[in-house]
């Protein structure tokens, strides 16, 4: 049997590659960390495949070209990150209520305006409340590993495609800068649909030129005219995208459950914290405990059903856990689960900092990985319980000035001399452990 072929790539970088196989052919945005990686992989291989790429001149234009793509029938795609996002707001209105498909990602940072780069799911009210100004709500998805985020590429824009919607996924720079194997036989391809009765062809073939249409409607919009007919068109108009919302919550919910068939106690996650869900589920397990996790994958619709339907005689309480301070996911946890179970917060960054991590700023720039491999180096002395045995050799280069917060037993080497150094320490004391540090 052959053996399927798989690729190792960044989480942004799988973003790319997923739109390109599922037909995206437009693409306009911005440069903003951490999501910067999916401009660089998409201008670089958009124009070997004959699709257009566009740096914008900033985050709104970006969102407008992407809205006239879509309007003239390309599979077009957008992403940002929570400010940028903020910038977009008026147009994600424009583009629900014009019915214009779309996909739209955001890889979150935490905090208001510009007050931080680190991992987050601050943007969860934002995307799932109103899109935009007026209160209309499209489809919002949260992967948890990088395969399920390029499956989830696909499976967007046929959404889009088949409810004419824009529709957003929203992940955190835990999945998004990632690196995993990924199967890419596994994203949706482009079914080709018809979008000929909803694109300007140079000649308006509809029966009022201009008029729209809202898809599964009743009622088709412009062919009452009359100074009275407004405020009963747009009332109609916003009934129908509403009920079109609802019916996509029925039809195309997807929500996971693990061991849930006998827990008592249950984790409610998406995104990254889900991932970190399943091995507190399997270690709570292994203590005796009964713990299951629902974990949603579309978190707008909001799966209610299934929290609606947890049995108060034997669940005994709920810990909704998100990477958002103060708490979002909690409060439509706590809406649609019955009132006589318990919903506790864990409203948090997921991350605490290692016993070997030293509470101080780094000189890191921001978005710079060094943080991250100083961060695992701490965490893994820790956990290992190894440092009292651990010397770490370092070379030169920009993390020198950021390991002033790693209070391990730590000795210099000359640039790229690291191995070298390290190897005359080893063989004089075989006993200790020696991790270098270089790059």
């Amino acid at each position: 049997m052959e053996q399927k072929r798989k690729l190792v790539l960044m989480g942004n970088d799988a973003v790319g590659e997923a739109a390109l196989r599922c037909g995206c052919t437009f693409f306009a945005g911005y440069p903003i960390s951490p999501q910067t990686q999916i401009l660089d992989y998409l201008a670089r291989e958009m124009p070997k495949r004959g699709c257009t790429f566009l740096q914008a001149d900033s985050e709104l234009g970006a969102i407008n070209m992407v809205i006239g793509a879509s309007i003239a029938g390309a599979r077009a795609l957008t992403v940002s990150s929570s400010t940028g996002l903020a910038l977009m707001y008026e147009a994600f209105a424009a583009a629900a209520d014009g019915e214009f498909p779309m996909v739209i990602m955001d890889v979150t940072r935490e905090g208001a305006a510009q007050t931080g780069i680190k991992a987050s799911q601050s943007d969860y009210n934002m995307l799932t409340k109103s899109f935009g100004d007026g209160g209309l709500r499209v489809p919002v998805l949260t992967p948890s590993t990088v395969q399920e985020l390029a499956e989830l590429v696909g499976l967007a824009f046929d959404m889009a495609d088949r409810y004419r919607t824009p529709v957003v996924i929203m992940t955190e720079p835990t999945t998004a800068q990632t690196i995993e194997a990924v199967d890419f036989d596994r994203v949706m391809p482009d079914k080709h649909y018809d979008k000929t009765p909803y694109t300007p062809s140079g000649r308006d073939t509809r029966p009022i030129p201009g008029s729209l249409y809202v898809q599964d409607s009743p009622h088709h919009f412009g062919t009452e005219l009359g100074p009275e007919t407004m405020n009963i068109y747009n009332m109609r108009h916003f009934q129908a995208l509403a009920d079109k919302h609802e019916k996509i919550g029925r039809k195309e919910m997807i929500c996971e459950e693990y061991m849930m068939d006998d827990a008592e106690y249950v984790i409610a996650a998406f995104g990254a914290p889900a991932r970190y869900g399943i091995d507190a589920v399997r270690e709570l397990r292994a203590e005796g405990w009964k713990v299951g996790m629902i974990r949603p994958v579309m978190i707008s619709p909001f799966p209610e059903k299934v929290f609606a339907g947890l049995d108060p005689e034997r669940i005994k309480g709920i810990l909704a856990v998100e990477m958002c301070i103060p708490k979002a996911f909690y409060h439509d946890v706590r809406e649609f689960v019955p009132d006589a179970i318990p919903v506790w917060s864990c409203a948090t960054a997921v991350y605490s900092r290692p016993k070997y991590l030293r509470p101080m700023l780094t000189y890191y720039c921001a978005g710079c990985q060094h943080g991250i491999v100083s961060k695992l180096l701490t965490e893994l002395a820790e956990e290992m319980d190894i440092a009292g045995n651990l010397a770490v050799c370092y070379g030169i280069g920009c993390y020198v000035a950021g390991l002033m917060n790693v209070d391990l037993d730590m000795f210099p080497a000359l640039h790229g001399r690291g191995c070298a150094v390290a190897t005359g320490f080893k063989r004089c004391r075989p006993e200790q452990l020696v991790i270098t540090y270089q790059g």
